[in-house]
């Protein structure tokens, strides 16, 4: 069984077991025309799931910083869920988290982890 395999296997497993009881929305900044030749910015759902969020060891954090992404939690999602990006944010249980990177881990198109920051995406 090859290392892809493994990770597919597992993946679901890890998700599963850390699931978090809220669904994970993924929100993505739409533009819309304001009525008089602008533009207004707002968040819309691009796609919703489980996933297992989990917050950052303080070791974690220390070291996200000194890459000036300051990461305050971790998100694993199915690959099948959807693709996010560092331009979409995560709505979940009233909260919202900015993402600082999307990691296909070991490129088996089996999970995402997501490096987020709470707060407002601007």
């Amino acid at each position: 069984m090859s290392i892809y395999d493994k990770a597919r296997k597992l993946a679901p497993k890890l998700i599963a077991k850390f699931k978090n009881d809220s669904i994970i929305t993924v929100q993505e900044k739409n533009r819309v025309s304001d009525g008089m030749g602008g533009f207004d910015s707002t968040w819309v759902t691009k796609f919703t799931c489980d996933g297992a969020i989990l917050p950052v060891s303080a070791n974690e954090q220390a070291r996200s910083m000194q890459l000036n992404q300051e990461t305050t939690h971790k998100l694993f999602i199915n690959f099948t869920a959807g693709t996010p990006t560092a331009d979409d944010r995560i709505e979940f249980d009233g909260r919202i988290f900015n993402i600082n990177s999307v990691i296909a881990t070991a490129e088996a198109k089996a999970v995402y982890v997501l490096m987020l920051k709470e707060g407002v995406a601007t």
